[in-house]
């Protein structure tokens, strides 16, 4: 009687460790695209808050200094965050480098009311999908 495995099984086994192998690549490439944009959701809060209080106070829009809003991009090393100036007040936040489910092109923006409005806009795809409650 022969002890050990044969070819046939040696091979199943090593093709059924490449298919999980394969699975678990895919969901960890998502899950790193989900941690680089899960900052964005708050930085953007903090602005809304900000900028809301300096309109009660002053009856205009505040630029950061004004607002004490500190720049994010000089911790952010996913995502670069750009004030579009005027009435009304936009925040931009853009991905800084492609992943799996997110590109450079994917932009959140959360624009600012004088009349104390918050307009929040996600891309349409993937990379929006990740963050469902923004």
């Amino acid at each position: 009687m022969r002890h050990g495995f044969t070819l046939i099984e040696l091979m199943v086994v090593i093709v059924v460790i490449g298919i999980l192998a394969v699975l678990g690549i895919s969901k960890i490439g998502s899950l790193t695209s989900k941690a680089r944009v899960s900052e964005i959701p708050g930085i953007l809060s903090t602005f809304e808050k900000l900028q809301v209080s300096y309109i009660s106070e002053n009856s205009a829009f505040g630029n950061w200094n004004d607002i004490y809003f500190i720049d994010p991009n000089t911790d952010s090393k996913n995502i670069s965050y750009d004030s579009v100036s005027g009435i009304p007040q936009t925040l931009q936040a853009r991905v800084r480098t492609t992943t799996l489910d997110c590109s450079t092109a994917d932009i959140f923006k959360t624009t600012i009311h004088l009349n104390f409005s918050i307009q929040r806009v996600k891309p349409s795809n993937k990379c929006g999908a990740l963050l469902p409650n923004f």
